[in-house]
Parts: C-alpha cells; sequence; structure tokens
C-alpha cells in the first residue's frame, strides 16, 4: 500500500473524513484518506516556508508567476475536463431508471429492473436472470434491448 507521512501537528481524525460515495466506508479507507489528508498538509507547509525564503530572499515575484503559471495549465488542461467529465459521470448515474437499457463497465447488457439511488445499486435483467449492480459499474446507456437479450439466452 502507500506511505503516507503522517501530520504530528495537525493529525486528521478519521471520523472527520469524507469519503467519496465510490469508496467503501470502512476504518481502512478512512485511515488512508487521512493519511493522505496529513501527507497534503505537511507539503503545503513545505511549500509555504519555500516561497517565505523566497520572498526574504527577494525572489518571489519570478517564482510565483512560474508557480500560477504552472497551476493554471494544470487546472485547464488537466483538472477542469476531469471535473466536467465527473459532473456528466454523475448526472448520467442519477437519471438512470427503470426500463432503461444498459451496459455495465465488464460489458454485461441489461435491462433496469430497480433502481435505488440512495443506497447505489440498479437491479438488471439479464438474459434469463437479474444480476445487482453498483451504479458506478454502469458505464452506457443502450444496447440491452428485451429482443437482443432473448437472442442471446
Amino acid at each position: 500500500h502507500r506511505l503516507w507521512l503522517r501530520d504530528p501537528q495537525r493529525p486528521i481524525d478519521i471520523k472527520d473524513v469524507e469519503i467519496p460515495p465510490y469508496y467503501a466506508d470502512t476504518e481502512f479507507i478512512r485511515r488512508d484518506w487521512a493519511n493522505g489528508l496529513e501527507q497534503m498538509q505537511l507539503v503545503d507547509r513545505e511549500v509555504g516556508a519555500i516561497l517565505k525564503r523566497l520572498d526574504d530572499e527577494g525572489l518571489s515575484d519570478p517564482t510565483l508567476v512560474f508557480i500560477i503559471g504552472t497551476m493554471a495549465v494544470f487546472y485547464f488542461f488537466i483538472m477542469r475536463p476531469q471535473i466536467k467529465k465527473q459532473k456528466e459521470t454523475r448526472t448520467f448515474r442519477e437519471n438512470i431508471a427503470k426500463g432503461d437499457d444498459v451496459v455495465t463497465v465488464g460489458g454485461i447488457h441489461g435491462k433496469v429492473m430497480n433502481v435505488n439511488h440512495d443506497k447505489g445499486y440498479v437491479d438488471l435483467k439479464v438474459l434469463d436472470g437479474e444480476l445487482r449492480v453498483d451504479l458506478g459499474g454502469i458505464s452506457a446507456l443502450g444496447g440491452a434491448d428485451e429482443e437482443s437479450i432473448q437472442l442471446k439466452s
């Protein structure tokens, strides 16, 4: 697993960590997220110390322009498209409804028989049976009409 450096000055209690819904909410996952957040706190303090030293030595202006420029490129070319994709995916999964034909990330085609958005799963009709799949496991709509399901059985 990952080796995170812990922050002894500002430890994070695992009860205070918000876990995304697509992760299992276990003590192990919470500890891992808390450790990652503590690592970010340490990096933030280190970067702050470097920026203070640059400012003290009169070198902060060109350095800040470079850092801000790098962060802007990172945001507009990496983070922003990813955030947009996550929003589209979340909207897609929130709008899955009974009767929709779907394809799972594993390539299984089925028809949605039941959706439980609160618990994050759908029940699919697949061939002559049913399958419960996490909402996060649905990758696309279409391709699983009743006729094609019958033909494959």
